[in-house]
């Protein structure tokens, strides 16, 4: 819910689901107001699932899929 809440907060962001058992967060989000990569920023100061080797960020067409 912590990264829900924060995420959720940023200006632009329309939706946000943690995906917790596949290590993934998924945002829709207004391409004019947010960059994909402050998402990425916000999710990040979490440290979630710190022992993930690989972060990996999709985006299309307003919205991002963040996998841990």
């Amino acid at each position: 819910k912590k990264i829900e809440g924060k995420v959720g907060k940023v200006d632009g962001v329309a939706e946000v689901n943690v995906l917790f058992n596949s290590s993934k967060v998924k945002v829709v989000y207004d391409e004019d107001k947010v960059a994909p990569q402050e998402l990425k920023t916000v999710i990040e100061k979490f440290n979630w699932r710190r022992n993930a080797t690989s972060k990996t960020l999709h985006c299309s067409h307003n919205k991002a899929l963040m996998s841990f």
